[in-house]
């Protein structure tokens, strides 16, 4: 059974998830495990929060599967403006 979430949901949930690391910034890979939901569907997310104006992007340093460590994209969805 699906069962689908506004953006607004998403983010709130994503707002709520322990962002100790690398001041908040989490890769599609841990987004998606965090929240249960598929890269691909969070990919859509970050679009969204990206047209809003409420995504920020940096590199983060992660091992891969090989230990090596590497760059890779990070993002964390911000509050969005007051009105």
């Amino acid at each position: 059974m699906s069962v689908t979430i506004s953006f607004e949901q998403w983010a709130a949930e994503v707002n709520r998830l322990d962002n100790a690391s690398d001041d908040g910034f989490q890769t599609v890979a841990e987004l998606s495990a965090a929240t249960n939901i598929a890269p691909k569907a969070v990919l859509k997310y970050l679009k969204t929060a990206k047209a809003g104006g409420r995504l920020q992007c940096r590199r983060v340093y992660r091992r891969s599967v090989d230990d090596r460590l590497a760059q890779v994209p990070g993002y964390k969805i911000t509050k969005g403006k007051e009105k």
